[in-house]
């Protein structure tokens, strides 16, 4: 067994996210944060926060709750960006599966977000196959021309 083995955390059962957005968010969230701490767990979990502020209160949160993890990100950042990049980092099995049910809605309702999603995965790795198809509304090639013959595509002859 690794350093790295025995050092790892167990995969908690669920993985809890939050936004910190506005200053209305930090009494609740460090208040969530105490009462966490406070109770005996009978489930294992996580504490993945989405921080567009990273004001006082990321820091009061970095340093009194060391087992939250703080992720940053721009002031401008909206919330439902700031719980995706949280659930992208969670280890949770329930957020995993919510994470994939949030990913297969987004896609359905927007499918160049995949396209997107895999410049970006071929821009960041080396190494990939890429196997293009068409999809059911993509614009047809133009039809084949025919033959001198006078038969069509398939096969049959044209009568005149």
């Amino acid at each position: 067994m690794s350093n790295d083995d025995a050092n790892a955390k167990p995969t908690p059962e669920f993985s809890i996210v939050i936004g910190l957005v506005s200053t209305e968010d930090a009494d609740r969230i460090l208040e969530t944060l105490t009462e966490l701490r406070r109770q005996t767990p009978a489930r294992s979990y996580e504490v993945l926060i989405g921080d567009r502020r990273q004001d006082a209160v990321s820091a009061r949160i970095r340093s009194e709750f060391p087992e939250a993890l703080v992720i940053s990100a721009p002031a401008d950042t909206a919330l439902p960006v700031l719980r995706t990049l949280a659930l992208e980092r969670a280890r949770g099995e329930t957020a995993a599966l919510r994470s994939l049910a949030n990913a297969a809605s987004m896609l359905e309702d927007k499918p160049a977000l995949l396209q997107l999603r895999m410049l970006h995965q071929l821009e960041t790795t080396s190494g990939n196959t890429v196997v293009l198809g068409l999809s059911p509304t993509a614009v047809p090639l133009s039809p084949a021309p025919k033959s001198a013959s006078g038969d069509d595509e398939s096969g049959s002859s044209s009568s005149g």
